[in-house]
């Protein structure tokens, strides 16, 4: 008969490995502190792929199809949507939300830019003066009492603003924390 129809012969195939996410594919990203290709910094990309092996993102240059550049979690800003909080020098931009722009590693302040008072702007904020959007992917930098988390990509998923804290879970794995604003790193 037609026993074994769709059948195939062999071994099976293990299944493929679920596809690791760090950084969502198509994020927006912006390039800093390249050592090798050094032309590429203050580029702006859009991630194309994560790979597990070498703990990098493939980043195709924005404006350009052929040009792809793979760069470890240190070398990327993620451009996200930020709410700034706790800036004592400008209470009125308390609240206000932004899109990180870029990241100035020897200052430590990241470029955020907004509407003030009706008008395009731009602020440096420090970690701990940004809010991130539920539903974005950062690095977890400075834990001290958790320190093996450092440096892994973490989706956060609730907002405690009276602790001044996120709710993350740590990607590729089932773990959740509660950590400062300052603990996420865009």
């Amino acid at each position: 008969g037609m026993g074994g129809m769709g059948g195939r012969r062999g071994p099976r195939q293990p299944p493929p490995a679920p596809k690791s996410i760090a950084v969502p594919e198509k994020t927006r990203v912006q390039i800093h502190s390249l050592q090798s290709k050094p032309e590429h910094n203050n580029c702006i990309g859009v991630v194309k792929s994560y790979n597990v092996a070498s703990g990098r993102h493939e980043v195709e240059l924005e404006g350009s199809h052929d040009i792809v550049v793979s760069l470890k979690p240190g070398n990327m800003t993620v451009m996200n949507r930020v709410e700034i909080t706790n800036l004592e020098a400008k209470p009125e931009l308390n609240g206000c939300q932004g899109t990180v722009e870029s990241y100035d590693p020897e200052k430590g302040r990241y470029r955020v830019s907004c509407t003030i008072g009706g008008r395009a702007g731009a602020v440096a904020l420090q970690p701990h003066n940004m809010i991130p959007s539920v539903g974005s992917v950062l690095k977890i930098e400075g834990l001290q009492s958790a320190a093996e988390h450092n440096g892994k990509w973490a989706k956060i998923t609730a907002i405690d603003r009276e602790a001044g804290r996120v709710t993350v879970e740590i990607v590729g794995a089932n773990k959740s924390l509660k950590i400062k604003y300052e603990n996420v790193r865009c």
